[in-house]
């Protein structure tokens, strides 16, 4: 293996998991504002 596919590799591997913490950020504020939303205003 060279170098320039191990830095493929590493990219790869980076994208994805970067997508996932995005999509795991967006869920949890989407949650966040749902809650916040469905609380009685007066706690």
């Amino acid at each position: 293996m060279n170098m320039n596919e191990g830095k493929k590799n590493i990219i790869k591997i980076c994208s994805n998991n970067f997508t996932k913490v995005l999509i795991f950020i967006l869920l949890g504020w989407f949650s966040i504002t749902l809650i916040i939303a469905l609380l009685p205003e007066d706690m």
